[in-house]
């Protein structure tokens, strides 16, 4: 029975997927006049720096248009983030940090031209960070430049554009 490297990395991708989770959670305690107070986790602290791997599976559209050229590849990233601010807005869904990521691509081609795309890039981010929430709502932009090294011959007549 031969396995495909596309079924492999779909497996990976979803087992890395459901087996972390983030937790925005926020202590409790009492200020020195007896009042709760919130006392912010280390997790979106500000100067707090952490080590991310990421990795998945993207596949070109194929209900978008009458042909298109297909470009598959399994990405893999390393990333370095700071966060630059404490959670602020509190009470509001609004309430959040922003952080900085430096990020490291590596994808491998898996169908289409050529064979890995790598490059660097700079990502910020806004974590939407709700007290004892799970799951943390970001909204993210950056820029990178990106190399595709190919040794794949493509014909003439598919390299025109359609």
């Amino acid at each position: 029975m031969k396995i495909r490297i596309e079924s492999v990395l779909i497996v990976l991708c979803l087992a890395t997927f459901f087996s972390f989770s983030g937790h925005a959670g926020a202590e409790i305690a009492l200020d020195g006049k007896g009042h709760k107070t919130e006392i912010e986790t280390a997790l979106f602290s500000k100067d707090k720096v952490s080590f991310q791997f990421t990795t998945g599976l993207l596949f070109s559209p194929t209900l978008v248009g009458a042909s298109h050229r297909v470009l598959n590849y399994e990405q893999t990233n390393l990333r370095l983030s700071l966060m630059l601010t404490d959670p602020k807005a509190r009470g509001s869904f609004f309430r959040g940090n922003l952080e900085a990521i430096a990020e490291f691509s590596t994808s491998f081609v898996t169908k289409g031209f050529g064979n890995i795309i790598i490059g660097p890039a700079l990502l910020f981010r806004y974590n939407f960070v709700q007290p004892g929430s799970k799951f943390i709502p970001y909204i993210q932009a950056g820029a990178g430049i990106y190399i595709i090294i190919a040794t794949k011959i493509i014909p003439k007549a598919l390299s025109e554009r359609p």
